[in-house]
Order: C-alpha cells, then structure tokens, then sequence
C-alpha cells in the first residue's frame, strides 16, 4: 500500500545543496520525478515535478495513477506518461501551469515561486468569477495559502 500522498520527495535537500543536483532516492516512487527514476538524480526543479503531481489529485480528486503500483506509476512517468487531465475550461490556466511543471526536462520546468506566483495570479482572477467558490477553488487557495513563504522570496 503506498503512504499518504503528502510523504513528497523532500525540499530539505534542495536548501542544504545549495542548487546542485542530488544523487540520493528521496520520497515515494509514485510522486518520483523521471531523472530520480532513470539516473537517481534529484535535481531543484525535481519537487516541481511532485508538485504537478499532488496538484493534478487536487484538481481531478483522484490518486494520481491510481490503476497502477508506484513501481509501475515510476517507471510509466520515466517513460514519458503523464497523467490524463479532465478539468473543465474554466481551470485551462491551473491546467497549463500543471502540464509546464511535469516537463520530462527539469531544467524546463518552471522554478517553484513562479508556480506560486502563477496559481496566486489564476486566483485573483477566479475570486471575481461566480463559480469561484466551487470546492476546487477552494483546495487550490488552501494550497497557495499553506506553500513555505521561502517559495515564494
């Protein structure tokens, strides 16, 4: 059985390597980037990753993969499977954002306080749509507004 979806790769090593990449496996396999899988490397942008991930459940309400063992969800994401996005067009911006973070390359994903940045953006402008107050909404605002500050400096 696999832990709770919130045990992610850990941002604890990011600081201590001041930027460079890591060479140790780090968090669960199903939330594993494609570099840690195919070269055991953990790079700053790895965590993105994982967080398109948990974000991809937030939205869909769902484990991500959930068909699939981790080992399996692992080495589907090596291979270049992303998961399946059924949103509505009114989440077509969190969408983008989502798709831009699970880039296969990490040095193409964005780094982690533009992705704040971004879903604070799609936030303020939701805030003054009806639908707005929709349960979706409220998971990402309950997600922006608990993200460590030191994503965002």
């Amino acid at each position: 059985m696999d832990p709770p979806p919130s045990l992610l790769a850990s941002t604890s090593l990011l600081r201590r390597g001041g930027g460079e990449e890591q060479t140790s496996t780090v968090g669960t396999l199903r939330y594993t980037p494609p570099e840690t899988v195919t070269r055991a490397v953990f790079e700053r942008r790895s965590d993105v990753y994982s967080f398109s991930l948990v974000f991809w459940e937030m939205l869909h309400r769902e484990v991500v993969f959930s068909n699939l063992t981790s080992i399996q969800a692992a080495m589907a994401t090596a291979n270049g499977d992303r998961p399946v996005v059924k949103l509505p067009t009114k989440l077509s911006a969190a969408e983008k954002i989502m798709v831009l973070c699970w880039h296969p390359d990490a040095q193409s994903r964005p780094d982690m306080s533009w992705v704040v940045q971004q879903l604070e953006e799609v936030l303020r402008q939701s805030s003054h749509a009806p639908e707005a107050s929709d349960m979706t909404s409220t998971h990402a605002t309950n997600l922006v507004m608990t993200m460590p500050r030191s994503y965002t400096r």
